[in-house]
């Protein structure tokens, strides 16, 4: 019998963000290696670093080796936290296919919203 891989879950309830992310180079955006383009798009689009759950699941989605969970308070930037790591990647460290479902139109909107604005 075929044994699926459980989804990794990242809960991340961390209220308060570390100051310690290196902006120093052309490519990085919060300690996140996105690109000197994306770089560009993030802080054109008004992200000037990364909330504690875009910067681990960034670390996370492009390490898996299996389907991840994103759980987070509402407004804990979960959006950005999982089309940062494909749109930035090309989809090349992203093994598979990433899936968003949205339980609402409303939702569906807010992701197409995030997207057009980088």
């Amino acid at each position: 019998s075929g044994k699926k891989n459980s989804p990794e879950k990242i809960d991340l309830s961390i209220e308060e963000e570390e100051d310690n992310c290196d902006d120093s180079t052309p490519y990085s955006w919060g300690g996140l290696s996105v690109g000197p383009v994306w770089k560009s798009r993030l802080l054109k689009g008004g992200f000037m670093r990364p909330t504690p759950i875009q910067s681990d699941a960034f670390a996370h989605i492009t390490k898996a080796k299996q389907n991840v969970i994103i759980a987070s308070t509402t407004g804990s930037g979960k959006t950005l936290a999982y089309l940062l790591p494909l749109l930035t990647t090309g989809g090349k460290k992203v093994k598979g296919m990433i899936w968003i479902v949205t339980p609402t139109l409303e939702l569906a909107v807010q992701l197409r919203g995030v997207v057009q604005k980088l």
